[in-house]
């Protein structure tokens, strides 16, 4: 067997493992939407901001990880809050998996201090296409397939799964700071097409920025867990006149074990919308000229005025001073 075969064959069983404990998608760029870490972050833009991602993992490997997704986000200063959602879709080997995650928070003032609590909800379609896998005992001539395997039908399959979670952000000046746990329910399902259980995830992100001549510099590390691994990643960057930004990404579980080293860039197409482009290094175990790079573009928008007051109260011009 080619060792590109038995790469996608582990990548194959890596997913069963990640579908009893699957996190959310991983993205370089999402250090310019918080939102897509931490949903309670929605509506501290002050206006309607999006975001699409497009994200290439590993990209030489049979199977690797790819997907894209789209977020919008906006306060609603008539309610004292901001509503947001998230959809998108990611492949992984034989595995298809949609979402869409809708979220609601309010905001809360105090002292100096912005507090955003919410709430999200996760609704997951997951495919499993496995008329693509092939077994050592299985029979595939023309166009027939029978894997002969009693694990593994030889027809795909869907199942919806639905979980919400809570989330936290706080913003003082010039520190921020945000709190997430997901799939609370820890929801899932039994038998085929794939057996699947939600594990319970926490996200923590703290970030913070200063001026220096005409280039804003910020610095932000985010923490994932599911209670077993931990896994961080550190970001430093900047951000010239507010025309070009970008920085260094490092990702890892630890000092022994890092995934990759990433360099983003990016510049204003027009005033309310931001292009980026980040490409990741693999440092981590498995051969590179197997596993390649990963990439992502991006694409940043915001409205970039209050957005949600409502209409102006009806002006009533007096007589007396028509004149």
């Amino acid at each position: 067997m080619r060792i590109s075969g038995f790469l996608c064959l582990m990548l194959t069983l890596e997913m069963f493992t990640v579908s009893m404990a699957q996190q959310s998608p991983l993205s370089s760029l999402a250090y310019k939407d918080k939102y897509r870490m931490i949903p309670a972050y929605a509506g501290l833009e002050g206006t309607l901001a999006g975001s699409a991602i497009y994200r290439n993992q590993w990209q030489n490997l049979p199977g690797h990880p790819q997907g894209i997704d789209l977020a919008v986000h906006c306060p609603v200063y008539k309610w004292g809050s901001a509503l947001g959602v998230l959809i998108g879709q990611d492949e992984l080997g034989l595995e298809r998996h949609n979402y869409i995650r809708p979220s609601f928070n309010k905001v809360i003032k105090w002292n100096e201090v912005l507090l955003t609590p919410g709430i999200d909800l996760e609704m997951d379609w997951l495919s499993f296409r496995s008329e693509l896998a092939r077994t050592p005992d299985g029979n595939y001539p023309g166009n027939g397939l029978d894997h002969n395997d009693p694990e593994l039908l030889n027809q795909g399959g869907t199942r919806s799964i639905f979980d919400f979670g809570v989330s936290v952000f706080a913003s003082w000046h010039r520190l921020q700071a945000g709190l997430a746990v997901e799939k609370l329910l820890e929801s899932g399902s039994k038998g085929p097409p794939l057996p699947w259980k939600n594990r319970r995830s926490i996200k923590f992100l703290i970030s913070n920025d200063f001026e220096w001549k005409s280039a804003t510099i910020f610095t932000q590390l985010l923490a994932y867990s599911d209670l077993i691994k931990l896994q961080t990643d550190f970001f430093c960057g900047f951000d010239y006149t507010g025309n070009i930004f970008g920085g260094i990404h490092l990702r890892g579980y630890n000092a022994n074990s890092l995934e990759s080293l990433g360099l983003s860039v990016g510049f204003n197409l027009s005033k309310n919308i931001q292009l980026a482009y980040c490409h990741e290094f693999y440092i981590g175990k498995i051969p590179v000229s197997y596993v390649s790079s990963s990439q992502e573009l991006g694409l940043f928008y915001n409205f970039g005025k209050a957005f949600g007051l409502g209409k102006p109260a009806r002006i009533i011009h007096s007589p007396r001073y028509s004149d």
